[in-house]
């Protein structure tokens, strides 16, 4: 089974702690996303890192995961363009994570 996502803890920039259904506490970190995507503005995460988008960060409760809400621009099937929420894989978001401790938790 996937694990999902219980809740948000704490907001950092580049890291959220979030409750998992595996019942841990765990630090999703996305500073090498970061650090990957900065240099690039074409990039789909650029505008997720800039730290006042970051921190919208919201817990969905009907997909178990977390979301930016209204971030990514998308054309529905008429031309007309959106903005959609943008979410990772859960899977992927716990394998990048690690467990909260008093060293990675302030």
């Amino acid at each position: 089974m996937i694990p999902r996502i219980k809740g948000i803890v704490k907001v950092e920039l580049y890291k959220i702690a979030c409750n998992w259904t595996t019942d841990e506490l765990r630090i999703v970190d996305f500073t090498d996303w970061y650090n990957e995507a900065q240099n690039n503005k074409n990039s789909l995460l650029y505008k997720l890192f800039t730290p006042e988008v970051f921190v919208t960060v919201q817990y969905d409760k009907e997909q178990n995961n977390i979301v930016w809400p209204h971030l990514l621009p998308m054309k529905d099937y008429n031309g007309n363009t959106e903005l959609v929420d943008l979410d990772f894989s859960p899977e992927v978001l716990y394998n990048i994570s690690t467990v909260a401790n008093n060293t990675n938790l302030t």
